[in-house]
């Protein structure tokens, strides 16, 4: 999508779920890793995160996967 879009584009990705968090109800899902190096500038992570027991628990870990401190 970068390469159709451009690099000035703007690229926010649903369907985002860290390896093993399951895929719930959706068919296609993504690791944010995968998709943070595919080029998107913004990754839509809700469930995973909103369903947490420690919800900024949860965004920490997944900043670290993606390799933010």
């Amino acid at each position: 999508m970068r390469q159709t879009a451009g690099p000035d584009a703007i690229l926010v990705t649903p369907g985002v779920r860290s390896a093993g968090a399951g895929k719930g109800d959706q068919k296609r899902v993504a690791t944010p890793p995968k998709r943070w190096r595919d080029g998107a500038n913004y990754l839509v992570i809700g469930r995973q995160v909103t369903r947490s027991d420690d919800p900024a628990a949860e965004v920490r870990r997944i900043l670290a996967e993606i390799g933010c401190k």
